[in-house]
């Protein structure tokens, strides 16, 4: 929280507005924060791969198990390197599947490739881009999560505002605006 002596911590010092094209990293991203926002919090990316695994590892793993029952004796290798590979090939399409969906939603958005102004005042942060412009009081974010390159602001559990750090002057520009929007929203980042 922000706090100087005379100051109370409402009367932060604002900090500067940031300028940055939002680029299919900052989508991609926001999406994966989100996700964070679900049931198992920062390891839900990570749950369906597990998912994946456990119904391919069963269906095969059973295979494995029939192989071994027919031959009466030890499985054949094969079937065990084959389930290491389907294991290994099925996370992979699962991650370029995610990645593809992604994409796709990103050529849609009305923000893709756009430049965006953001403004930190009183009242809340005011944005704007070429076509678009509006503002989001500061009571309507919800949750903040912050990474090392970015600040994610939750207006609600599917939408967020970027804040990349390339978009700031100095890494202490950077933790200054955390700073402050966590003493406008009352609500701490989490890492």
């Amino acid at each position: 929280m922000l706090s100087t002596e005379g100051h109370q911590a409402s009367e932060a010092v604002q900090p500067p507005s940031i300028k940055y094209t939002y680029l299919f990293e900052d989508y991609l991203a926001a999406t994966r924060a989100r996700a964070w926002n679900g049931v198992f919090g920062r390891h839900t990316h990570w749950i369906r791969y597990c998912i994946y695994a456990a119904i391919f590892l069963a269906i095969v793993g059973a295979q494995v198990i029939l192989d071994y029952l027919k031959t009466k004796g030890s499985p054949d290798l094969r079937s065990a390197a084959l389930m290491l590979a389907g294991f290994a090939g099925l996370m992979i399409v699962g991650w370029l599947l995610e990645w593809l969906i992604v994409r796709l939603a990103y050529g849609r958005l009305a923000v893709r490739g756009a430049d965006l102004v953001l403004k930190f005042e009183a009242d809340g942060i005011h944005w704007s881009m070429a076509s678009h412009s509006g503002t989001y009081g500061w009571s309507g974010v919800h949750d903040i999560v912050r990474t090392p390159k970015r600040i994610f602001l939750f207006i609600s559990r599917a939408e967020a505002l970027v804040l990349p750090r390339r978009a700031f002057a100095s890494e202490n520009a950077f933790a200054e605006t955390a700073r402050y929007v966590e003493t406008r929203t009352s609500t701490e980042a989490r890492p």
